[in-house]
């Protein structure tokens, strides 16, 4: 498992083919102003199932 953090200005190399390619299961990417899960929901892992993230602590950091 993966979990990238990613800044407003981003302009950099996506590594999800270099994940996949070492065999990374599972891929997270946080980017503070595309948020496709919101504050308040909690989400989990696809290979950790009781592996749960509330959202309000990802955006925090």
């Amino acid at each position: 498992m993966e979990i990238e953090g990613k800044s407003r200005t981003f302009q950099g190399q996506d590594f999800y083919e270099l994940y996949q390619e070492g065999g990374v299961q599972e891929y997270w990417v946080v980017h503070p102003t595309e948020k496709a899960i919101f504050e308040g929901e909690v989400f989990t892992s696809v290979i950790f199932p009781n592996l749960e993230v509330d959202a309000d602590i990802v955006f925090e950091i």
